[in-house]
């Protein structure tokens, strides 16, 4: 008998053009949603922010501009922000951090010196002004050394990101295996960092090498002004006072004579006097001398309550004059008051309500008191009998430990004082019981409901932050119940997924944060798949049985071990009949998953588990792969095998899948 044989060339034809339709479906889902996955997520507690690894140069770039720029304190707050991230522990960004701050601390330092030179060369303190510029130069050139190291291990870290391809993907973590395989010579580096980087330092450079200069040539200028002094008619200052004690507020005599050298005195001539607070001289007032050198005048004495005030009588000459400068130094003892400061409060204060502070200063009435906590300053006044009351919010305050100084500011011969009081803002704990669906489908909205067992009357109106993925939705309820429905994208891929809820901190009650485990199905991908596995009968020859005695011919079926894994994907949960040996392949599809996410390894849903543990293979060393490898062999004889596993045996399968999971 003859046989008979379908014809399927048009249905082939058809079945091909429909594959091939479906996998450029797969390719824009695929890209979409890793445009989705660069997406910033909100951070709900923003209690630390993430900081990915193809950041840092940026980083480092800005905090050098603001440096170049003298804006120390958005430099600090960027140094801050790197400090609470992981990738400082890395060595090299650990060598940058420090030179930085290096860097920031001589920057520092070589403004003061130059500062102060500069003040001292104009109160003629010839001796200081060149000891400052003297010690200027020496810290230039630490900073040349600093700035040298910091270009050298940017440009390290810069090749180390490109040739690994951080500079121009969307890479987080950085895994110490990944060094094993750089490759020996780039192809590329990245050419727009560096020229950035070396605009930058070279900023600094200038802004370091322009301070040498200035400083250099004032010491020139120093040195030639103390040869052409010696040319000039020298002069001599003689200064007296009617007391040797002064109160701080009040007025105080001050005379004195400016003679020549052949001691005849100067008239018409105007000097400065300047007081001295912890090192630096500030001017007070001037006085001009009569026709035969003599001057007087009296000063008010400024809120200074050392044990001496040093008063400076400076004459700087008019530069057609022909006389020298010359200095005078009058020191009184200073007689003032100590300020005494009282004060009475809760140092443990629930968080919302109200901080109040009594307290007593002695001294003379209204006289202002500043309190200082967590960087705000909240002022009052005292009252006749030096008592003050002073009602302070916590809202602006967390909950924690805070030292909070009450100030007393000077008056008269009152010196100033300071009181520190360490206060606890206590929040009360919060909780939070929420539910869902088990599973949930893509593009069907689900619900999620929870209870708020907290005294609303105390702490509404709550305000909540459901995430999962990308979707995220915030809930404002003055209820002690909730409920929301949440739709997700058809682009998600079908999986496990974590759902985020958190409720906000309100006062009193801190915040709150639970986490639900979901499944999550995409009927894209199941209609797609299903429908390409439905197109397999009708490719496939059929050949009727001749009616000789020859054996019938059977359809090969492939051996369990390259069982393909989209068939696995759906017909899991008819061959595993433990929810215990389920929960196991669940868990090394998803450790799989990470791996092949993490190293951008392009697998075809038609491979095999063996299959996509070879591909992941040349990115593994040889104990990540032999263990991945081994659970591997374990996750077949489930599936294949009809085998239900011990607990020791799940156990020990799971240490291994999270110890491979880890290294991710």
């Amino acid at each position: 008998m003859s046989v008979k044989k379908i014809n399927i060339t048009s249905a082939t034809g058809f079945a091909i053009l429909i594959i091939m339709l479906m996998s450029l479906v797969f390719v824009s889902i695929t890209i979409v949603k890793h445009y989705l996955n660069t997406i910033n997520v909100y951070n709900p507690n923003n209690v630390k922010v993430h900081v990915g690894i193809s950041q840092l140069p940026t980083i480092y770039i800005n905090i050098l501009n603001y440096i170049a720029q003298n804006n120390y304190t958005e430099a600090n707050e960027l140094m801050n922000y790197l400090s609470a991230s992981p990738l400082q522990n890395l060595e090299i960004t650990s060598s940058i951090s420090n030179e930085i701050s290096a860097l920031i601390t001589q920057i520092t330092l070589l403004n003061e010196l130059y500062t102060t030179g500069i003040q001292e060369l104009r109160q003629q303190n010839v001796n200081e002004s060149m000891l400052m510029f003297s010690q200027t130069l020496i810290i230039t050139a630490q900073l040349e050394n600093t700035l040298s190291y910091i270009q050298r291990d940017m440009g390290n870290l810069i090749y180390f990101l490109t040739v690994t391809g951080y500079l121009n993907s969307s890479g987080d973590v950085l895994n110490p295996l990944t060094a094993k395989f750089l490759p020996s010579n780039p192809l590329n580096l990245n050419l727009t960092y560096i020229l950035i980087l070396n605009k930058t330092i070279n900023k600094i450079y200038l802004k370091v090498n322009n301070t040498y200069s200035n400083a250099l040539n004032n010491i020139k200028n120093i040195q030639s002004r103390i040869i052409i002094l010696n040319k000039y008619n020298k002069t001599t200052i003689s200064a007296w006072s009617d007391t040797r004690y002064v109160i701080p507020g009040l007025t105080v005599g001050v005379y004195g004579v400016l003679k020549n050298s052949e001691g005849v005195g100067i008239g018409n001539a105007t000097l400065t006097i300047y007081y001295n607070n912890r090192g630096r001289y500030y001017p007070i007032a001037n006085v001009t001398t009569n026709a035969t050198g003599y001057f007087s005048t009296y000063i008010t004495i400024p809120q200074f309550y050392g044990d001496r005030l040093i008063l400076l009588i400076s004459y700087v000459p008019q530069n057609d004059s022909g006389y020298a400068p010359s200095n005078q130094y009058l020191v009184f003892n200073v007689l003032y008051a100590n300020t005494v400061i009282t004060v009475s409060l809760n140092n443990n204060v629930i968080w919302g309500e109200p901080l109040n502070i009594s307290g007593w200063v002695n001294g003379p009435s209204n006289r202002t008191i500043e309190i200082l906590i967590d960087g705000k300053v909240i002022s009052t006044t005292t009252s006749e009998d030096g008592t003050f009351n002073l009602s302070i919010s916590t809202l602006f305050l967390k909950s924690g430990s805070y030292v909070m100084t009450i100030y007393a500011e000077p008056k008269g011969a009152y010196a100033p004082a300071y009181l520190n009081e360490t206060i606890s803002v206590i929040a009360l704990p919060a909780t939070l019981s929420v539910s869902t669906n088990k599973y949930v489908v893509a593009g069907v909205p689900f619900k999620i409901v929870g209870i708020i067992p907290m005294n609303k009357s105390l702490g509404g109106p709550w305000k909540l932050i459901i995430t999962i993925g990308t979707v995220g939705e915030i809930i404002t309820t003055t209820n002690s119940d909730f409920d929301t429905e949440i739709t997700l994208p058809l682009l998600i891929q079908t999986g496990n997924y974590v759902i985020n809820v958190t409720l906000l901190p309100n006062p009193p009650y801190s915040g709150y944060t639970t986490l639900i485990n979901v499944f999550v199905i995409n009927p894209i991908e199941v209609a797609a798949i299903t429908f390409v596995i439905a197109l397999i009968p009708a490719m496939i020859v059929v050949k009727l049985p001749r009616e000789s005695n020859e054996p019938k011919r059977e359809i090969a079926i492939l051996p369990p071990d390259i069982k393909p894994i989209v068939e696995l994907i759906y017909d899991v949960k008819s061959k595993i009949r433990s929810k215990v040996a389920l929960l196991v392949y669940e868990n090394y599809i998803n450790t799989l998953n990470k791996l092949i996410n993490k190293y951008n390894v392009t697998v075809d849903r038609s491979m095999t588990l063996r299959e996509i543990v070879e591909e992941l293979s040349p990115f593994l060393n040889e104990a990540t792969y032999k263990t991945l490898l081994s659970i591997n062999d374990f996750v077949e004889k489930i599936l294949y095998g009809n085998y239900t596993p011990s607990s020791n045996e799940v156990d020990s399968v799971n240490r291994s899948m999270k110890i491979v999971g880890d290294s991710v």
